[in-house]
């Protein structure tokens, strides 16, 4: 066998005859390609999720400057006399305002956990495509040093 470059010539002259060496497993590029589709499709849900993570976020904080933060502040600054009548009403709207934001605490708190799984199953996803496709690519290049050292 020759030096270095002899070894990079014939390995390039290999790649262009764009025949698959001998013995190598068809299986592999498939399953790289599945490993690398389940990994953009998980990236993907991750960022939706997360989008709507800082979507429920900024609900909350309209939903109470439009309609909790008002309230408290006609009661806070209605006079003695109104107060008492005031209370009653917007206890009420408070209560049913306060209904449905736990509900919304709820889904939200769920769509936290549910982004936050994703991530972790991405990050496991997207490790797994690198090592197949490192296994694949370290396949292909021991098939073509032994096609080259056979000749």
């Amino acid at each position: 066998m020759g030096n270095g470059n002899d070894l990079g010539r014939q390995l390039l002259e290999q790649n262009a005859e764009g025949t698959p060496p001998a013995g190598r497993d068809e299986r592999l590029p498939k399953r790289v390609r599945h490993a690398k589709q389940t990994a953009w499709f998980l990236a993907a849900l991750t960022v939706a999720l997360w989008a709507a993570v800082a979507l429920g976020a900024a609900c909350y904080c309209w939903c109470f400057m439009t309609y909790i933060f008002p309230l408290l502040k006609l009661l806070a600054t209605a006079s003695p006399d109104t107060q008492a009548a005031l209370s009653d009403v917007v206890w009420n709207e408070l209560q049913l305002t306060g209904e449905a934001t736990l509900v919304g605490t709820y889904l939200w708190a769920v769509l936290v956990v549910m982004a936050a799984v994703c991530t972790v199953l991405f990050i496991l996803a997207s490790r797994r495509a690198t090592l197949r496709q490192i296994h694949g690519s370290l396949a292909e290049l021991s098939d073509q040093l032994r096609a080259i050292s056979e000749k």
